[in-house]
């Protein structure tokens, strides 16, 4: 039976990456950070650390933990989605429960292996938060040739709101897209690996519940009931731009995937 992944993975110690030498580039600053810096060919993942370190090198471990996990969900991720409704006549009044969950590859050796990484122009910190970028220029590395609000940015923080967010795109540059979000949890990593999962399974639903989702119906002395499921795999998941609301702390996700196919998990779906 495959394993369920629900919430978020335990940080543990990092493996060794590819490191480049130093450039010719200015220092990092926040802008230039942003907006990829030195990675002029291939995929920049980003990962993030915070709140619960006690040095800065277990923090960029940990960092580039997280953008290993990005380019797992790169290669390949699998979710799964359930609605159960209760429709209760007495109360005039439904309660929906919804179970989520992921499936990806957890071999992050191999991903740390394939990022390329220099600690001298990659790490930025800020407020307590330590981010990375990494370098990706694997053979199935496809950038994206068009983002919704130039130049790219991973991070952005303020009270206006992208366009993005207000008006979704179905598409971009040809790939399904999505929009993820979180409200604020524990950590500001957490929020923002709560965001991420939520475009994959915005992905999912967005674009194949009507095919991939089995429906059940029914009724007990106390209301009628009914479930949906829906299930898929997301190639090529990629994260365009995430959004902090400075107010709430809520983050926002713009996403896109090469492929999203619908079918049961790993040719089931776990109860």
């Amino acid at each position: 039976m495959p394993k369920k992944i629900l919430l978020f993975l335990i940080p543990v110690l990092l493996l060794s990456c590819k490191s480049l030498a130093p450039g010719a580039e200015q220092p990092v600053s926040e802008g230039g950070f942003w907006n990829s810096g030195r990675f002029r060919q291939g995929l920049v993942f980003f990962g993030v650390s915070g709140g619960y370190y006690v040095s800065r090198n277990r923090a960029v471990d940990l960092a580039l933990r997280d953008a290993a996990r990005r380019l797992s969900f790169y290669h390949s991720v699998e979710a799964f989605i359930q609605f159960d409704e209760t429709y209760y006549r007495q109360f005039q009044g439904s309660q929906i429960d919804t179970a989520r969950g992921l499936i990806h590859d957890e071999d992050y050796e191999k991903y740390i292996g394939a990022l390329e990484f220099d600690p001298e122009q990659d790490v930025y910190e800020d407020d307590n938060v330590l981010f990375v970028r990494a370098g990706y220029t694997g053979p199935d590395a496809a950038p994206v040739n068009s983002v919704p609000s130039p130049p790219p940015r991973a991070f952005r923080s303020g009270a206006q709101k992208p366009s993005w967010i207000e008006s979704p795109p179905s598409r971009i540059d040809g790939r399904p897209a999505s929009i993820g979000f979180s409200g604020p949890r524990l950590s500001y990593k957490d929020t923002l690996t709560a965001s991420y999962e939520d475009a994959v399974f915005a992905l999912v639903q967005n674009y194949f519940y009507a095919v991939a989702a089995g429906q059940t119906a029914g009724n007990t002395e106390a209301g009628d009931c009914s479930a949906a499921r829906a299930a898929g795999v997301v190639m090529g998941f990629y994260v365009l731009e995430t959004w902090t609301d400075s107010v709430t702390g809520g983050v926002w996700t713009l996403a896109v995937a090469r492929e999203v196919k619908s079918g049961i998990v790993s040719g089931e779906l776990t109860e």
